[in-house]
């Protein structure tokens, strides 16, 4: 099995970048050689990821690359050159699309009301223009960019035409389909967390909190900082990630008082983020913003940590309330902060819930399961392929 990936950036960018990165690490060790194209026209990029590959190219001509290449499927991800997607179509090689994220499928790619900030649930349409979604913001000038719902709807009509789609949780593909993605032709396969690879001990610290990822509205941390002022308990916090608004969530904390007890901790690599796992007592997933899947939040479970998270997107679908972590409502600090006294306050049944969530990780999220189920609908479309030329 030759497969050819296909993504806008060949670096370490975010979650999308190293699930590619992985995965091509992981088909390897079933023999499967990889190649890489990605757009020449973004500054990023990375020696260390483009060696993950056997061969990386900039993508210069799709029909012609994909020709010398000869591979036997095409695996797109983040990449909307609608052009360039045509022309995939058009190839020989069968298609493979990983939905990642909203880009394709909401006007400001967020999911998420500007006015409000209330979680959206609904399909393109001309439901955008009445929340101002349709309005995005730019580092060119003018500084905003207007986006249509017909050229959104033109660019889903193409990614339509792949032979295969593959979303990574039952929310997205519902969403999908809501989209007129063929159901027969798509399929919900859960993206996957590493083993922890601490080398040393870490003592559990029973009131730090642990926060991962980008500091933005949507990840829901000025709810986050609401709770933490608002709980009975203590508790501390350690933020990992960096943002646009880190500086906005900072001066929030000073304005709630619980500076002292939050700490901003910037970006880390992956070995010192497990360090933070082991080290935290419970992890808070306080998005608004409807996590297509959110690995966070099977990392914790592979470190047999409880997760409090709110009831967006797929997050209810890693994390079974009252078993694994604890379900709130979004945009709710009250309710977050009763949660975190919870946990807080009733240390042996928050282990018993990190115990749970590990157990679940094993049967469902590791490297393993995901390879070996990647394969099986690669193969099963080759043969598909084949036996309609």
């Amino acid at each position: 099995m030759h497969v050819l990936w296909i993504n806008e950036v060949a670096d370490f960018v975010g979650g999308c970048e190293q699930y590619i990165y992985n995965t091509a690490q992981l088909l390897s060790d079933h023999g499967v050689q990889s190649s890489l194209l990605y757009d020449s026209r973004q500054p990023r990029y990375s020696h260390d990821f483009a060696n993950a590959f056997d061969m990386a190219f900039p993508l210069v001509n799709a029909e012609r690359q994909i020709a010398e290449i000869a591979p036997d499927v095409i695996y797109l991800h983040r990449f909307f050159d609608q052009e360039t997607i045509a022309e995939i179509c058009d190839a020989n090689p069968p298609s493979v699309r990983f939905i990642h994220d909203y880009r394709l499928l909401c006007l400001r790619e967020h999911k998420y009301k500007p006015i409000g900030l209330k979680t959206c649930d609904q399909m393109i349409g001309w439901r955008c223009y009445p929340c101002l979604g349709f309005i995005n913001k730019t580092q060119d000038f003018p500084g905003i960019r207007l986006n249509r719902v017909g050229s959104f709807r033109s660019a889903i009509d193409v990614d339509r035409r792949m032979d295969m789609t593959i979303a990574g949780s039952d929310h997205m593909l519902n969403h999908l389909i809501a989209h007129g993605f063929d159901s027969e032709k798509s399929h919900r396969l859960y993206p996957y967390s590493n083993r922890p690879k601490l080398r040393d001990p870490i003592d559990q610290e029973s009131d730090l909190l642990l926060f991962v990822g980008q500091l933005h509205t949507g990840k829901g941390l000025d709810i986050l900082l609401k709770a933490m002022a608002l709980a009975q308990t203590p508790a501390r916090l350690a933020i990992v990630g960096t943002g646009q608004q880190a500086e906005e969530f900072k001066a929030l904390a000073v304005t709630l008082g619980i500076s002292d007890r939050v700490y901003f901790e910037g970006w880390k690599p992956s070995e010192e983020i497990g360090r933070f796992y082991s080290r935290a007592s419970c992890v808070v997933v306080p998005s608004r913003f409807p996590e297509p899947f959110c690995m966070i939040g099977t990392e914790s479970m592979s470190y047999a940590r409880p997760v409090i998270g709110t009831d967006v997107g797929a997050i209810s679908e890693w994390l079974a309330d009252g078993e694994t972590g604890i379900l709130v409502p979004a945009n709710n600090p009250d309710a977050m902060a009763e949660a975190i006294d919870t946990m807080i306050d009733n240390p042996s049944r928050a282990k018993d819930m990190g115990k749970a969530g590990q157990a679940r990780y094993q049967e469902e999220f590791v490297p393993e399961y995901h390879g070996e189920r990647l394969l099986e609908l690669f193969y099963s479309l080759v043969e598909q392929s084949s036996a309609h030329a």
